[in-house]
C-alpha cells in the first residue's frame, strides 16, 4: 500500500522556514538518499558547520561509530515505510560535531513529499545538559549512597507510624538483624520489651512537633540486639521531608565503651578520695592573698588549727600573731623563690600539754597548700599504746586495701583493656575517612555530622577519641599504681627502698585531687 504524504506548498514552506530558524530545536532537512538539503541555525549551533558547509552532507557523516555504521541500512528501511517517530520512541543517538566530538542527541523524523521527491525533516534535540545532569544526579547519589553506607554511626528512617523505611550497614552491625529482617519493621523492635510502649508516646510526641536533638540530650537510651542483649546508647534526631512526607533520620552510636571507662573512672575517684581520707594530715588551702580557701582535718587529728567559720578569713584572723607571723614569712619566701617551705612549730592551747606539728607549704599556681602533720613524740606508755594501735589499724587499712585493689584491678583491667585496643582502632578508622569527608565537604559545602556542622565536628571528634585513649591509659598507670603502692610482701627492713617510684605511684593515684586542689604543682626527684 502506497503512502502520501501532505505537500506543502511555497507559502507553507515560507511560514515553516520561519518557524524553523527561530526553533530551540536543531531541524535537519534531506532527502532519500540521505543527503542534507537544508538546515536551521540551531542545527548548526549543535554540529558546528555552517549552512554552508552542512548542505551536501551525509546524515551518517553527522554520527559517530557504530551509530554511522548501522544508520545507512536502517536509514533505507525507514525509506521504504516513512512515518513520523517522536522523540520518546527512539533511542538516543551519538552525533559528531565538526570538530570531531560528540553530543548525545534525541531525533524526531517527519517524512513528507515535495512533488514526487520523499524528504525527511529530522528534529534534532542536544541532550547534552540533560545527560550531564543526569550523570551528575547519578555520581551524586551514589556518593550519598556510599556516605550513607560508610557511616560509623548506624542511621535508621522511619516514617511518621515508626515503620522502618531505611538503614544502613553500621545499624545491621549494631544491632544483629540483616536489612531485610528490619525494613517495614517498627523502631520499637530495637527497643527493650519493658521501654516499647513507653518509647511509641514519646515518639508520637516528637512527629507531631519534630525538632533537631543532638547526641547526648536527654536521658541514656538502651538498644535491644536480635540475641536478646542490651546495651546503651545515644541517638540524634533529625526531621526531613521528603515529597510532602515526614520522615525521622536517626543517628545511632553505641556507647558501651564509654560507660565502662566512667564506670572505671568513677571506681577510680572513689578509691582516690578514700586514699586521701586515709592520709593522717591535715591540709590548709590558702590563696596567694593567705585567705583560707578549703582545708581537710582527720577526726583522729588532735590540736584543731581551724574550723569551717574560719574560711574566707586571712591568716591573721585564724592563727594567733606569732603563728601568723611565722606563716606570713614562709608564704612570702614560697612566693618570691617558689621552692617548699619546711617548718615546725608548737601549739599549747593555754594548757601544759604542748603539741609539735611540721609544716610544709607548697606553691600550687594560683594557691598555697599547707600540710600539718603532728610530730609530738608520746608521753606515756598509753599515748605509744595508741600509737601503736593506729599503726595496726593503718596497717590493717593497707592489707584490706590491697585486696580491694587486687580485686578492682581486674574488673577494671579487663574492659578497660578492650577501651585501649578499640578507641586505637576508631581513631585510625576516622582519620581515614576524614579526607573522604573533607573532599565531600569541598564539593558540596558543609554538612551535619553528629548533630553540628561537619566543620565543627571534625575538629571534635578526633580530640574525643583520642581523650578515651588517653583516659584508658591513665586509667591503667592508676590501677598499676594502685596495686604497687598497696602491694604488701615480706621484704626486709633493712632493704633498699624505691622512695621516687612511690611518690610517682602516689602523685598518680591522687593526679585528679591534686589537679582539682592545685594550679602549679610540681616535684623534682632524684
Amino acid at each position: 500500500m502506497t503512502k502520501t504524504f501532505h505537500t506543502p506548498t511555497a507559502s507553507e514552506f515560507g511560514m515553516v522556514r520561519m518557524l524553523l530558524d527561530s526553533s530551540r530545536e536543531g531541524a535537519i532537512l534531506s532527502d532519500a538518499r540521505g543527503i542534507v538539503t537544508q538546515v536551521n541555525p540551531k542545527a548548526e549551533e549543535i554540529f558546528g558547520y555552517s549552512r554552508e558547509a552542512f548542505i551536501g552532507l551525509s546524515i551518517e557523516d553527522l554520527l559517530q561509530g557504530e551509530f554511522a555504521q548501522n544508520h545507512s541500512h536502517l536509514r533505507k528501511k525507514y525509506i521504504h515505510n516513512p512515518h513520523q517517530r517522536a522523540m520518546q520512541a527512539n533511542r538516543e543517538l551519538l552525533a559528531k560535531r565538526k570538530d570531531g566530538s560528540t553530543v548525545m542527541v534525541s531525533v524526531h523524523l517527519y517524512p513528507f513529499q515535495v512533488g514526487e521527491e520523499l524528504m525527511v525533516m529530522s528534529f534534532v534535540s542536544d541532550l547534552s545538559e540533560h545527560h550531564n545532569t543526569r550523570e551528575r544526579l547519578r555520581e551524586s547519589e551514589e556518593k550519598y549512597r556510599v556516605l550513607f553506607e560508610s557511616a560509623s554511626e548506624g542511621i535508621i528512617i522511619v516514617d511518621r507510624t515508626g515503620r522502618i523505611e531505611m538503614i544502613n550497614n553500621k545499624t545491621e552491625g549494631l544491632f544483629g538483624y540483616s536489612r531485610d529482617e528490619l525494613l517495614g519493621s517498627r523502631i520499637e523492635k530495637l527497643i527493650p520489651r519493658n521501654l516499647r510502649s513507653h518509647h511509641q508516646k514519646i515518639r508520637e510526641g516528637y512527629t507531631g512537633a519534630p525538632q533537631a536533638r543532638a547526641m547526648g540530650q536527654g536521658r541514656d537510651l538502651t538498644g535491644l540486639h536480635k540475641d536478646g542483649s542490651e546495651f546503651p546508647i545515644e541517638v540524634s534526631l533529625s526531621p526531613v521531608k521528603i515529597g510532602g512526607e515526614l520522615y525521622i533520620m536517626s543517628f545511632i552510636i553505641d556507647i558501651t565503651a564509654r560507660k565502662l571507662a566512667e564506670e572505671a573512672r568513677r571506681k577510680s575517684e572513689t578509691e582516690n578520695v578514700a586514699l586521701l581520707e586515709a592520709i593522717p594530715d591535715m591540709m590548709m588551702r590558702f590563696n596567694r592573698q593567705g585567705r583560707l580557701l578549703n582545708f581537710k582535718c582527720p577526726e583522729h587529728f588532735s590540736p584543731h588549727i581551724t574550723k569551717e567559720q574560719d574560711i574566707g578569713k586571712r591568716i591573721s584572723e585564724i592563727f594567733s600573731p606569732r603563728l601568723t607571723a611565722l606563716f606570713q614569712k614562709h608564704i612570702d619566701t614560697l612566693l618570691q623563690k617558689g621552692r617548699v617551705q619546711l617548718f615546725e612549730f608548737t601549739l599549747d592551747h593555754g594548757t601544759e600539754e604542748k603539741h609539735h606539728l611540721e609544716a610544709r607549704l607548697v606553691l600550687a599556681r594560683e594557691e598555697i597548700l599547707a600540710i600539718i602533720r603532728d610530730i609530738t613524740e608520746p608521753r606515756s606508755f598509753q599515748d605509744l599504746a595508741e600509737v601503736r594501735q593506729q599503726q595496726l589499724i593503718q596497717a590493717d587499712k593497707m592489707a584490706t586495701l590491697g585486696t580491694l585493689v587486687s580485686g578492682v584491678a581486674h574488673e577494671v583491667n579487663n574492659p578497660n583493656n578492650y577501651i585501649q585496643l578499640n578507641a586505637s582502632i576508631i581513631l585510625e578508622v576516622w582519620r581515614s575517612i576524614q579526607p573522604i569527608l573533607e573532599e565531600y565537604q569541598e564539593h558540596n559545602g558543609d554538612f551535619p555530622m553528629a548533630g553540628m556542622p561537619f566543620s565543627k565536628a571534625q575538629e571534635k571528634i578526633g580530640k574525643l577519641i583520642e581523650g578515651i585513649k588517653d583516659g584508658s591509659v591513665r586509667i591503667q598507670k592508676i590501677v598499676e599504681s594502685l596495686k604497687n603502692f598497696a602491694r604488701q610482701d615480706g621484704g626486709e627492713f633493712d632493704s633498699d627502698c624505691d622512695v621516687a617510684g612511690l611518690i610517682e605511684s602516689a602523685l598518680t593515684i591522687t593526679h585528679n585531687v591534686i589537679k582539682r586542689s592545685t594550679n602549679h604543682f610540681s616535684i623534682m626527684l632524684p
